[in-house]
Formats: C-alpha cells, structure tokens, sequence
C-alpha cells in the first residue's frame, strides 16, 4: 500500500473518529446527529481535533510519519465540510446526509475534497482510492454506493 493510501486510511479514521464522537472523551460521547451537526456547523476546535489524532494513533498501527499530511488533509475537509456536504446532498437525492452511513460520508468528503483541492489524484483515482476504503471500513453496499455517488460528483466536474 502506498503512503497516500495509507494517509487516506488514518483520514477516513480519524474523521470517522470526529463523527462519534471519540474525540470528545473528556465531555462524553456524543450521538451521531448532535456531531454531525458539529462537523456541518465547522465546531470541531483543535482540541477535539487532537484528542482525536491521539487517540486514533494510541489505538491503531498508524505510521506515525504521515500524522502531518494525515492533519493537514483532515483539517482541508473539516474547514470545507459545509460545501463538500452541499455537493455531495445534491449529487443524491435518495439519501440525506445525515442517513448515511458515517464512513460511507466520510469517505465521499475525502475523496470530494481531494478532487477539489489538490490535484495528485485523477478522477479514476480517486474512486478507486475511495471504493478500496469502501472495501476496507464500509458495509456490504459501500463500495457500489460510493461509487456510484463518486461517479455522479467528479463527471460533473470534468
């Protein structure tokens, strides 16, 4: 596996982590729509964000080195996080934001926020980086439904 697929795994983590509400270990856990809303409202502060990072890199065999990217990429899709959920409501009309599965949304943020931002990634890449982490972190029907809203999003943009 490669680095960037490596950082794109602590990513989706991490955010997952953030969508919990393990970042907030201190305060308690929160349900999965009062942190939702945090992540839509842009309320994740850099203590949640850290608390999160540790605990994820504390928990899991994380390769330390890629914590920075790993940060930076995280902290792009939190500060994007209202547009991206914008885009990606819009892209389909079946499925609110908040009904989704979290890591299916999470990996659909990412993978918008890399198409929008930085360009190291084509278009087929960067479904193919997101139906793997499907594959890997997802249910059954992650990868087809990631996919499909993938395909949806980035062929409008191209």
């Amino acid at each position: 596996m490669s680095d960037h697929s490596r950082v794109f795994d602590q990513v989706v983590q991490v955010l997952y982590l953030l969508e919990v509400g393990y970042g907030w270990s201190e305060k308690g856990k929160l349900d999965q729509r009062q942190t939702t809303l945090l992540l839509s409202q842009q309320q994740v502060d850099d203590e949640a964000l850290s608390v999160a990072l540790d605990n994820y890199y504390d928990s899991f065999d994380a390769r330390e080195k890629l914590r920075l990217e790993t940060l930076s990429i995280v902290r792009g899709v939190l500060d994007s996080v209202n547009e991206l959920d914008v885009q990606i409501e819009s892209s389909d009309s079946t499925w609110r934001l908040e009904r989704m599965n979290p890591t299916d949304r999470n990996i659909l943020r990412l993978a918008l926020f890399e198409a929008m931002t930085r360009d190291l990634l084509s278009r087929k890449q960067i479904i193919n980086e997101a139906v793997e982490l499907a594959k890997r972190f997802g249910d059954a029907e992650s990868p087809r439904f990631v996919n499909g809203v993938l395909d949806a999003l980035l062929s409008s943009r191209h």
